[in-house]
C-alpha cells in the first residue's frame, strides 16, 4: 500500500522522504504560501499527489467552486469529491452536483469517492453508487458507525480500528467488492488494523493517508508499548 503522512510545514520534506505519496489538504493551500509552494514541487518532482476537499478539518467540505479552481491549478493525481459527513444520500447527491456543476474533462487525475452512511445498508447502497461512477473507492476510519457495531469496553481507537474491518468484511462477505478498482482508506484510530490488510484478498486497497505517527510523535506515544 502507498502510505502519505500529514504534518506540519516545519517537517513535511522529512516526512515527505519516508512516504510514497503526498496528501494535499485544500483549505491549506488558501492559508498557507509555503504549503502551497510544497505541492507546486512535489509537482515538480513527480511526486502522485491526492487532493482532499478537507472535510475532516472543517466539518464541512471546502467550497466547491474553489475547489475546483484548485484541482485546476494544482491537477493532483486523484482528488475527493466533495463528500457529506455520515449522509448516504447527501453524499450521493453531492457526488452527483458535483460531477454535473464543473467540467471535469480538463482534469488528468482520478475521482475518489467517499462511502458515508450510518449502516450496513447505507454502505451497501454507497458502494454500490461509488463503485459505478468514481474511479476509486474511499472510506473512513472514523464513522460513528463503527462504534455501534463493536464493543464498549474497546478504547475508541480499537474500536474505529475493528470497526472499519468489520465493514471491509460486510463488503466482501456480500460480495460488493469491485476487485478492478482501487480503494484508499483515510486516515486511521490505530495502525495496527493495517497488518490485517496484508493478506491478498485485500490487493485492491491501493493506499492509505493518515497522521497519526506525527501525532503520536507529538504526544510522545510510542507504538512499542503495549
Amino acid at each position: 500500500m502507498l502510505i502519505a503522512h500529514e504534518a506540519p510545514m516545519c517537517i513535511m520534506p522529512s516526512v515527505q522522504a519516508l512516504t510514497d505519496y503526498d496528501y494535499c489538504l485544500v483549505h491549506l493551500l488558501e492559508e498557507s504560501r509555503d504549503y502551497l509552494n510544497y505541492f507546486y514541487l512535489a509537482k515538480e518532482k513527480g511526486r502522485k499527489i491526492i487532493m482532499d476537499c478537507s472535510l475532516f478539518e472543517l466539518g464541512e467540505a471546502f467550497d466547491s467552486k474553489k475547489y475546483y479552481d484548485w484541482l485546476l491549478r494544482l491537477d493532483p493525481d486523484e482528488y475527493i469529491v466533495p463528500d457529506v459527513w455520515q449522509d448516504c444520500d447527501g453524499n450521493i447527491s453531492s457526488f452527483k452536483q458535483f460531477c454535473d456543476q464543473f467540467d471535469l474533462s480538463h482534469l488528468s487525475g482520478k475521482k475518489i469517492g467517499v462511502l458515508q452512511g450510518k449502516s450496513f445498508e447505507d454502505f451497501d447502497k454507497a458502494y454500490t453508487f461509488m463503485a459505478d461512477y468514481a474511479d476509486k473507492v474511499a472510506i473512513s476510519f472514523g464513522y460513528d458507525f463503527y462504534l455501534k457495531i463493536t464493543s464498549d469496553k474497546l478504547s475508541n481507537a480499537q474500536r474505529y480500528s475493528l470497526g472499519r474491518r468489520n465493514l471491509l468484511q460486510y463488503l466482501l462477505d456480500h460480495k460488493r467488492i469491485d476487485f478492478n478498482k482501487k480503494h484508499h482508506l483515510l486516515g486511521c484510530g490505530n495502525p495496527l488494523e493495517f497488518v490485517f490488510y496484508k493478506n491478498e484478498r485485500y490487493d485492491f486497497i491501493e493506499s492509505i493517508d493518515t497522521s497519526h505517527p506525527v501525532v503520536s510523535g507529538f504526544f510522545y506515544k510510542d507504538y512499542d508499548k503495549k
